[in-house]
């Protein structure tokens, strides 16, 4: 033990548990995560050739503070230290639940520590403790893959760091300020496999999203430039995108028939009724697949239906301006590439179409602004992915806020403006979160479950609490989830061929089943909250009319079939008008006009 009074240079190393207190973590968690720390520390220390009991560390409750004796060489801390610790955190995390699971922030300084009866004091700990707690390092370890963020002081980086130009490289300067404290920090992520030094920027709190690129009014010759650009954009989707002829309604081709058992179609042209008896044979147009042919996943309109977003299984997202009649007019931007190489397993575009947002199959759900295309990676707090799957992303109305469900059971509400801190709207039940959705006036959200479950969550001020739960019955597994304008209804698709109907406030239900009994992949209502369209995995998008149906008067659904039967994945409504999208198994997107149901 060291004197007290005399002031000693030391290695100062401190440590952090990212989130330790977060909601979803009981005192059991805690216990937990507290001893895998000191075993990770002690594994780490030893493999880099350091006996943890020399060494001098005080317990901070959800870190630890190490002072390590001049003898001891620094590189050491920035050389086989890191990946030791590193390996025995995965260890842990290996062998635990989610909450128990650790992420770690550590900060390397050096300096003057004076031991009293308390403890141990200085200015220079004060200083590894500021590095610590920065902003800069939470969110480089909130945007990484890995499980370790390291900020060393700047005198350690000019003292120790710089003398290996191949280990300098992995750090960035960072400014830090944090309470009296402000000085230049230096980040490296020594497991972050994405690589974390990507352009995290995205808007400040409280400020509004830029528009995307393409919506800027600019004035003189660059207006003239844009229509130019515009014009051969146009001219060039008109040479992509494949229109449908009529008679080419359903697989078969016989354009008055319907194998689904629905009411046979009429012809195109045939005046619209309050109750029409069936719908065109043709949609408007197809944006067609892709160069690689991707298999589709899903897609969404921005909330004036100018932008249409398609994700597809190559990990590629695209953006289409689509006309005022519904005719696509060519792709807004380049594409949106998944950062890990993954295939999209959801997509949602903010209401005013200035951000993105994907999950992919890893379990990374990524935040990207349209017009830099940029992203943060939206990672959990206690173990880096969200869920070995992120399957459904949805934003708020009013774009403030992101909800994603992971294949783990949990559901997340992420604020856009600060996306490093989730609130965890339900604990994991071990069942997929299939499908996400909120209200029309942002007050609830519904999360589709694959065991059947339907949840109902209150939503203000960017949390949440549990409102209900909707029990499909003899369900197989709900796919999708969507709520009618009004608030009024909640549709669910249900893997077993049905459609559930549920009166939000009473909870009662119908029953609608698909006439093909294959199972169904998207729910969605009509702007005016009249029909309910869901597409099965026959081929068909069946339409509902919603008030007929609670009634129980058994009018048999309408059908739309796509040109060639595809299966078709996912489906999205027009908010402010009469387009219907639908996505197929391979890759295309048909949009269709509903005009014809009338108004």
């Amino acid at each position: 033990m060291d004197g007290q009074g005399a002031a000693d240079h030391r290695t100062i190393i401190a440590v952090d548990v990212e989130g330790f207190g977060r909601q979803l973590r009981t005192q059991a968690n805690q216990r937990a995560i507290r001893d895998g720390l000191y075993i990770a520390m002690r594994e780490a220390f030893g493999e880099a050739g350091i006996r943890w009991d020399d060494l001098y560390h005080e317990d901070r409750g959800d870190g630890i503070l190490i002072l390590v004796p001049p003898e001891v060489r620094k590189s050491v801390f920035v050389g086989p230290l890191l990946p030791a610790l590193v390996g025995a955190l995965r260890r842990h995390n290996d062998a635990h639940r989610r909450p128990d699971r650790i992420r770690l922030r550590m900060a390397l300084h050096a300096g003057e520590v004076r031991h009293d009866q308390h403890g141990v004091t200085g200015v220079s700990i004060v200083r590894a403790f500021r590095l610590l707690e920065c902003d800069e390092v939470k969110r480089a370890l909130a945007d990484s893959s890995g499980l370790l963020a390291v900020i060393a002081s700047s005198w350690f980086f000019e003292e120790v760091i710089q003398d290996d130009p191949a280990n300098a490289a992995e750090y960035r300067p960072v400014a830090v300020t944090v309470k009296e404290t402000t000085t230049t920090g230096y980040i490296c992520l020594p497991d972050d496999a994405a690589g974390a030094w990507h352009d995290t920027r995205i808007m400040e709190p409280g400020t509004q999203p830029p528009l995307p690129r393409g919506r800027e009014r600019r004035p003189g010759l660059v207006m003239a430039w844009i229509a130019l650009a515009g014009t051969i954009l146009a001219l060039t989707a008109a040479l992509a995108v494949r229109l449908i002829l009529p008679g080419g309604g359903n697989p078969s081709g016989n354009a008055g028939t319907n194998p689904g058992g629905g009411i046979p179609l009429r012809p195109k042209s045939a005046t619209p009724s309050p109750h029409p008896t069936g719908p065109p044979g043709a949609a408007e147009a197809t944006i067609p697949a892709g160069p690689k042919g991707s298999p589709f996943v899903t897609v969404a309109f921005d909330a004036d239906g100018t932008l249409l977003a398609i994700g597809n299984g190559d990990g590629s997202t695209s953006l289409w301006q689509v006309s005022a009649s519904g005719k696509p007019m060519g792709p807004a931007s380049r594409p949106f590439v998944d950062p890990g190489g993954q295939g999209i397993s959801s997509m949602d575009i903010s209401p005013n179409g200035a951000l993105l947002a994907t999950g992919d199959s890893d379990g990374t759900a990524y935040l990207w602004t349209v017009r830099t295309h940029t992203y943060v990676s939206l990672r959990d707090t206690d173990g880096g992915s969200v869920g070995s799957s992120v399957d459904s992303v949805a934003f708020s109305p009013d774009g403030a806020y992101l909800a994603v469900g992971d294949s783990n059971g949990y559901v997340y509400l992420w604020s856009v403006a600060s996306p490093h801190n989730p609130f965890y709207l339900s604990d994991p039940d071990g069942s997929n979160v299939s499908s996400v959705a909120f209200s029309a006036n942002g007050n609830y959200l519904a999360a589709g479950y694959e065991d059947g479950d339907t949840y109902l969550f209150a939503i203000s001020g960017g949390r949440g609490t549990s409102s209900g739960n909707f029990d499909n019955p003899g369900s197989q597994g709900v796919t999708s989830v969507a709520f009618s304008q009004n608030g009024e209804w909640l549709a669910a698709g249900d893997a077993d061929g049905a459609v559930y109907l549920w009166l939000v406030a009473s909870g009662n239900h119908r029953d609608l089943l698909d006439p093909n009994g294959t199972g169904v992949d998207g729910v969605v209502f009509s702007s005016d909250g009249r029909y309910l369209f869901a597409a099965d995995k026959n081929g068909a998008t069946f339409i509902w009319m919603v008030a007929d149906y609670y009634r129980q008067k058994l009018t048999p659904p309408r059908h739309l079939y796509g040109p060639n039967g595809n299966e078709p994945l996912s489906i999205a409504y027009r908010r402010n008008g009469t387009l219907l999208a639908v996505g197929d198994a391979v890759g295309s997107t048909e949009l269709w006009s509903t005009n014809w149901l009338g108004s």
